[in-house]
């Protein structure tokens, strides 16, 4: 058992699932299976709600806690707190966004490095559905924490988190599951 801990706003929740899906996710975007990243989220400005884009659901939120999912999962805090500027935009975009069709292809596509770095020159960011990791790049993007370099929509779990991290925008993982 992990305890609750205190998430800031802006803060990256990953996980790491027990299923095929979960670890073909992994083997195809270089993670370790069971232990790398195969989804993300984004933790509101209420430091409770975990916004994310799931096949199932679409861009959501749900309560973060209690944490139910069959699989690892960690808090990856951002190393700067985000200024009233910062949570503002976050909550615009954040909600902006719910109710949005989840992007299959556009998480397929990220998922080959090659594939999605060649077509994410070719392909123009739409908004009008969004998989996990692209939304999450995309809202750390738009209140100035993460740079993308370009297109948002090439970055899968792995690929943005380790990103994030030579970035230096992320402190050290914790274990919430």
């Amino acid at each position: 058992m992990y305890p609750e801990i205190r998430m800031q706003p802006g803060g990256v929740v990953a996980f790491s699932g027990r299923y095929l899906a979960s670890w073909g996710i992994n083997l195809v975007t270089y993670g370790v299976p069971g232990w790398s990243a195969s989804h993300v989220g984004i933790i509101g400005i209420d430091g409770h709600t975990l916004f994310e884009a799931t096949a199932q659901k679409g861009v959501a939120c749900r309560p973060m806690y209690p944490v139910n999912y069959k699989g690892r999962a960690w808090y990856y805090e951002l190393v700067k707190p985000l200024n009233l500027g910062q949570w503002n935009e976050l909550d615009t975009y954040l909600n902006r966004q719910l109710g949005l069709p989840y992007d299959a292809r556009g998480a397929a596509r990220a998922g080959l490095k090659g594939f999605s770095w060649l077509m994410s020159k070719v392909r123009a960011e739409s908004d009008d559905k969004m998989f996990c990791s692209e939304y999450v790049a995309r809202a750390l993007y738009r209140i100035g924490v993460f740079n993308p370099h370009e297109n948002t929509s090439r970055w899968s779990p792995n690929a943005l988190l380790r990103e994030g991290n030579r970035q230096g925008i992320f402190k050290d993982r914790i274990r919430i599951q």
